[in-house]
């Protein structure tokens, strides 16, 4: 499982809108942080948080590709809670 066990987490909403955000802006940290409103640091403290929870790293294609699936089935399987 690609997200492991971070959905439990109470930072998980920060971690999931930090990384959609990033995918969405593309790959942009200048993007990101803007609409984030944080920190250029904070923003890369995040990323990195994500690949030490994860062992997937953000800023290789098909790791942020499998993040961004796992975090929309995610998404989606929250839905129909």
């Amino acid at each position: 499982m690609v997200l492991r066990d971070i959905d439990r987490r109470s930072d998980y909403k920060a971690i999931r809108d930090t990384f959609m955000e990033w995918c969405e802006s593309p790959f942009s940290s200048s993007g990101s942080v803007r609409r984030l409103r944080l920190h250029r640091n904070s923003l890369q403290y995040r990323l990195k948080k994500i690949r030490a929870l994860t062992g997937k790293d953000p800023w290789k294609f098909k790791d942020a590709f499998d993040l961004w699936v796992a975090f929309s089935l995610k998404d989606m399987e929250n839905l129909k809670s």
